[in-house]
């Protein structure tokens, strides 16, 4: 995995799937927007370049639980990078 200058200028894109058996279709786009909302509040701190697809698994997890199993795995991908200063602020 090297890093080039044509890295810099492709943005990271996000895929999101799961199955059907997850439950119905109310809950599985619920789980797709809480994670590409995740993406998009934390994407100026993932490397350019990369195409990532994450699996949601069903479970009781809440928008915080699904943040910290994202985060987690781009830390373990060695996705996340130095933070940039031109990111989206969260209201709160």
């Amino acid at each position: 995995m090297g890093s080039n200058s044509l890295d810099k200028m492709i943005p990271t894109r996000l895929g999101v799937t799961l199955s059907k058996k997850f439950g119905n279709a109310v809950e599985r786009n619920r789980a797709k927007r809480q994670v590409r909302e995740i993406f998009r509040l934390h994407k100026h701190r993932i490397q350019p370049g990369f195409d990532l697809v994450f699996l949601v698994y069903p479970g009781d997890f809440g928008y915080r639980d699904r943040e910290r199993q994202f985060l987690q795995l781009a830390a373990k991908a060695g996705l996340l990078g130095v933070v940039s200063r031109a990111h989206p602020q969260a209201s709160d």
